[in-house]
């Protein structure tokens, strides 16, 4: 019923499909890199606030304050003393008798540290 001795196994020879290395498949659930800052914010109180070292910028609207926190040190290379997000709902448009919403949005005031500035975009 039981042998004590093994049985040989033989290898298959492997075949073309089988020796590459595999590849990672991206499927629709693997998060993709977001764009967290969209563009500068350009308004007259923006510009007033650039005075205060305080620059606005038009971010994703899933973003975090520290996402933009570092967003905004990483390309800008300032030091960032504190972020200030707001939202702002899309408001009801009528175009020939019919009404549509544009996208929500989010604004971001970001503070940055005395002495430094954004000259990028401004």
């Amino acid at each position: 019923m039981f042998s004590s001795s093994k049985k040989e196994e033989t290898k298959k020879p492997q075949t073309a499909q089988e020796t590459k290395p595999e590849e990672k498949k991206v499927s629709a659930r693997t998060p993709l890199k977001k764009v967290i800052l969209t563009r500068p914010w350009l308004s007259e109180k923006a510009h007033r606030q650039m005075a205060e070292n305080q620059y606005t910028f038009l971010v994703d609207r899933r973003s975090t304050k520290p996402e933009v926190k570092k967003a905004v040190e990483d390309r800008y290379e300032v030091n960032v003393l504190s972020v200030d997000t707001l939202p702002i709902r899309g408001k009801t448009r009528h175009f020939r008798g019919l009404a549509g919403n544009p996208r929500d949005r989010k604004k971001a005031i970001v503070t940055i540290q005395s002495g430094q500035r954004i000259e990028e975009g401004f």
